[in-house]
C-alpha cells in the first residue's frame, strides 16, 4: 500500500514489492467487489506538491533515474502484475490520477478537498468542484453523544472545547474549520456538547448531500455522462473519535450517513435554488428540479411540487400534479428556473413522486444559510411500535434525529424532514413499544 508519500524504486525494493503484491492480488482475486486496482493514493499529487520530476507524456517505464522513480513500480510493476494474476479488473496507477495534472476534471479521477481543506469553499458550490470521478471528499462531525459517554468517563471533560474532546479528534485545525461550516451555515442555540454534536452533525449531512445531488445531476444521458461517481471519504473510524466518518467507532451512524443514503436511492429528487443579484440590493430567487433514475427502466410518476412559508408553516402555494418520466440510467430534468411564488426568500419548496397513489421519494429545497431561518411553533409526534416509529409534525421541520435513548436499535433513517401531510414512517427492526426515544430537530 502507497499512500501520501515519494517512495524508493531501487531493484530490491521493487522486488520485495512485488512479492508483496504477488500475495494480495491473489488474495484479493476471489472477491467479486472489485472494481478497478489502483497504484497508489496521492503519491502523484505528492510528486507535483514537491516538484518531482514527472513528465505525463514520457511513458518508458524506466524512471529509476529521477527523483520521482516509484513511478516504475506504479506505471511497470503493479500493471505488469495485475495482468498476470488478475487481469479481469483494470488497473489506475494512482488516485487521484489522469489528464496532465491530478487535479483535472475532465479525465480520471479528483480528490476534491476545496470543502474542508483547501480554498474552504462553501458546500453549497460543489457543483462548481465536481469531475468526471470524485474518489474523495468529506466533512467532519462529531460522533454520537452515546461514543463520548463509552470513551470518556470523567463528566467533567463533556463539554465541547475540553482537552479530552480535543483528543478525541485527529485533524488539523479541525477547531477553526469545524467553527467555520457550522457558524457559517447552522443556528447555534446552546453550546453544551449535545447541541455542538448535533450543529456539527447536522451541518455534515447537509454538506455531503450537496455534494451527491450536485454531481449525480450530471448523469444526464447519452452524450453528457460527466460525473460517473463519488466516494465519501469516510465510512467509518477504527477507534471513538470526531472525524469525517459517517459512521463512528462503535457502528453508530451519524446524520451524515442517511443523507448519503438518501442521495444515493436509485430514484430520487434533486432541487436547487438559484440566487439572482438584482439592483438595489434585491434578489431573486427560483429552483431547479430534476429526477435521477439509476435503474435500467423507465419510471412514470406524478410530480406533486407545494411552497410553504417557513416561518408561519403555511403552504402557501400548490402546484397541480405534472405527469414526469424518470428516464433510465440518467437524470432528467423537470424545472429550471422555476419562481419561488414570491421575493420572500423564506420559503421552502416541498416535492415528492407518486405512483399508483403512493409516495416513492420526496425532496425539499430550504434557502441558505438554514442559520438565518426561524421555526416558531413546531410540533412533532413519534408514536413508537414493533419495528418502527410514526412521526408526524404540524409544520415544516428540518433534520429530525431520532434516538433510541435506553439502547442501540439501528434506524433505517435519521435526519430526515417532516412536511405537514406527509408523515415520516420511520423502520427501525427490534424496536419495541416498550422502547423510549427522544426526538430532536433543527432549533427545537
Amino acid at each position: 500500500m502507497f499512500a501520501c508519500g515519494a517512495y524508493p524504486g531501487y531493484p530490491e525494493f521493487i522486488e520485495n514489492v512485488s512479492k508483496e503484491v504477488e500475495c494480495t492480488l491473489k488474495r484479493l482475486r476471489n472477491h467479486c467487489c472489485l472494481t478497478i486496482y489502483a497504484g497508489n493514493n496521492e503519491d502523484y499529487q505528492v510528486a507535483e506538491q514537491m516538484n518531482l520530476d514527472w513528465d505525463p507524456d514520457d511513458h518508458n517505464g524506466d524512471y529509476s533515474k529521477t527523483n520521482f522513480p516509484a513511478r516504475t513500480i506504479y506505471e511497470r510493476t503493479l500493471p505488469q502484475l495485475v495482468s498476470k494474476y488478475h487481469p479481469e479488473v483494470p488497473y489506475h496507477p494512482g488516485s487521484p490520477w489522469g489528464g496532465k495534472c491530478t487535479a483535472d476534471p475532465t479525465v480520471g479521477d479528483i480528490h476534491q478537498w476545496n470543502v474542508w481543506h483547501g480554498s474552504q469553499e462553501k458546500y453549497q458550490d460543489w457543483y462548481k468542484l465536481g469531475g468526471r470521478f470524485i474518489s474523495e471528499f468529506g466533512m467532519e462531525a462529531l460522533p454520537v453523544m452515546k461514543t463520548y459517554l463509552d470513551c470518556i468517563t470523567d463528566e467533567s471533560e463533556l463539554y465541547p472545547q475540553s482537552s479530552t474532546v480535543d483528543f478525541h479528534n485527529k485533524a488539523e485545525g479541525f477547531e477553526r474549520r469545524l467553527a467555520l461550516y457550522v457558524i457559517e451555515n447552522i443556528k447555534i442555540t446552546k453550546m453544551d456538547l449535545e447541541g455542538w454534536i448535533y450543529a456539527t452533525q447536522l451541518m455534515q449531512s447537509e454538506c455531503l448531500s450537496y455534494a451527491y445531488k450536485c454531481w449525480r445531476r450530471n448523469w444526464r444521458g447519452d452524450g453528457k455522462r460527466y460525473t460517473g461517481g463519488a466516494i465519501v471519504w469516510q465510512l467509518n473510524d477504527c477507534c471513538p473519535i470526531a472525524s469525517w466518518a459517517i459512521v463512528d467507532h462503535y457502528y453508530r451512524p451519524k446524520l451524515a450517513y442517511y443523507a448519503v443514503k438518501r442521495e444515493s436511492a436509485p430514484l430520487n429528487l434533486g432541487l436547487y435554488r438559484n440566487v439572482i443579484e438584482l439592483p438595489y440590493g434585491e434578489k431573486q430567487y427560483s429552483v431547479d428540479i430534476w429526477g435521477v433514475n439509476s435503474s435500467l427502466h423507465d419510471q412514470s410518476a406524478s410530480l406533486v411540487i407545494g411552497f410553504y412559508d417557513i416561518t408561519s408553516g403555511n403552504l402557501i402555494k400548490q402546484l397541480e400534479g405534472k405527469d414526469v418520466v424518470l428516464k433510465a440510467n440518467q437524470t432528467t430534468e423537470f424545472y429550471e428556473k422555476l419562481e419561488l411564488p414570491n421575493s420572500n426568500s423564506d420559503i421552502v419548496v416541498f416535492s415528492k413522486l407518486e405512483f399508483d397513489g403512493k409516495t416513492i421519494v420526496t425532496g425539499a429545497d430550504w434557502p441558505q444559510p438554514l442559520k438565518y431561518l426561524k421555526f416558531p411553533d413546531r410540533e412533532v409526534d413519534a408514536k413508537v411500535e414493533n419495528d418502527q416509529i410514526v412521526l408526524t409534525a404540524n409544520k415544516p421541520v428540518k433534520g429530525v434525529d431520532v434516538t433510541v435513548t435506553n439502547r442501540d436499535v439501528y434506524l433505517e433513517d435519521n435526519g430526515f424532514d417532516i412536511f405537514p401531510m406527509n408523515p415520516v414512517v420511520l423502520k427501525a427492526p427490534g424496536l419495541e413499544i416498550s422502547d423510549k426515544i427522544s426526538v430532536n430537530y433543527y432549533q427545537k
